[in-house]
């Protein structure tokens, strides 16, 4: 998967100064706990124009016949990891190379999954 990175758009020479405002958050925000990382952005294909149909072959789909067992799920702290994303209420898209690890932590949180 490619990753994008965010690149800094403005000069050091053009950064404003800073006022007793901007100081008094810069240095509450840096004594907190929050920690500023790179985040990976997966690159997906564009979405298919009209009239376009497009086939995926190997991907892994969950559906669910309650939206309520779905949303229960992608905040799982074991079954999450491997939900890719939510498609629909009911369906949710499954990470690549996850679905073995998938099914197992659905049977370890008492779900009864059935492969088709």
């Amino acid at each position: 998967m490619a990753k994008r990175t965010a690149s800094k758009t403005a000069s050091s020479k053009t950064a404003p100064s800073k006022t007793k405002a901007s100081k008094a958050v810069s240095s509450k925000a840096s004594s907190s706990k929050i920690s500023s990382a790179a985040v990976d952005i997966p690159s997906f294909e564009p979405l298919p124009r009209a009239g376009e149909v497009i086939a995926h072959e190997g991907v892994s789909l969950l559906e669910l016949a309650d939206p309520a067992d779905l949303s229960a799920i992608m905040v799982h702290k074991k079954i999450a990891p491997h939900v890719l994303a939510r498609l629909s209420e009911t369906e949710a898209l499954v990470l690549p190379d996850s679905r073995d690890a998938l099914l197992k932590a659905l049977k370890q949180a008492g779900y009864t999954p059935k492969v088709l």
